[in-house]
């Protein structure tokens, strides 16, 4: 009986002392708890979710414009080696020969000075480039940065094939930005010189739509003399 009395008192103590019983079903604490921790899991998942969206939309938009600047680029490198034929607006110049004096030739001249050169040709063509042009062609064949342009007596030699005057330059491009690199060229200045001396054929008119093909021949290295 003593014994069954020390229980009961035991029992009792520690409910009066606020011990926490896991056989009475108060588990309050223990149940706000779990619950807080799943909000909080629930939170850092929506935000890892959240923060890989945007990682994923970013790498996205990287990889477009990256996608997109090499494409660009590869068809500025296209329009460069001629690999593509183009139409648009542009100018075209034509040089010709001046026609030969009537007996002697004035004094201070010569017969070459009544010729369009390699480097009048070349002149045009280096004022076309600065003035931005997209495409040049020479007497429709399609040129490049690295187009050899070569002189034979009065002919023109380009991409293995012979043309003799007049030449037809013709260049895509901003017309009035074109038309100012031709007009500010120094080298354009004097063969204008000799066209108003001695008769050399000059003309520019400006073109709302020029057809430039394709180069023909793998580009080849450019080279200009004055003779």
């Amino acid at each position: 009986m003593a014994f069954a009395l020390a229980g009961l008192l035991f029992v009792a103590s520690a409910r009066s002392s606020g011990g926490f019983d896991l056989r009475s079903g108060d588990h309050g604490d223990l149940i706000s708890l779990i619950h807080e921790q799943d909000r909080h899991s629930a939170q850092l998942t929506n935000e890892v979710s959240s923060i890989s969206a945007k990682l994923q939309e970013t790498l996205a938009s990287q990889v477009g414009d990256a996608i997109g600047a090499a494409t660009a680029e590869s068809a500025g490198l296209a329009r460069a080696a001629g690999d593509l034929a183009l139409r648009g607006p542009g100018v075209q110049i034509t040089l010709k020969d001046a026609p030969p004096p009537l007996g002697e030739v004035p004094a201070g001249l010569v017969l070459d000075d009544y010729v369009v050169h390699q480097q009048d040709v070349q002149a045009v063509v280096n004022a076309l480039w600065s003035g931005k042009a997209e495409a040049i062609s020479i007497n429709g064949e399609r040129i490049t940065t690295s187009s050899a342009i070569r002189c034979a007596g009065n002919t023109l030699l380009l991409n293995g094939r012979v043309f003799s005057p007049p030449f037809i330059i013709s260049a895509i491009g901003s017309p009035t930005s074109l038309k100012k690199s031709i007009n500010t060229s120094a080298a354009i200045k004097i063969y204008r010189q000799y066209s108003e001396a001695v008769g050399l054929g000059w003309s520019m008119r400006e073109i709302s739509r020029l057809n430039i093909p394709k180069a023909s021949l793998p580009s080849q290295l450019l080279l200009a003399h004055r003779v």
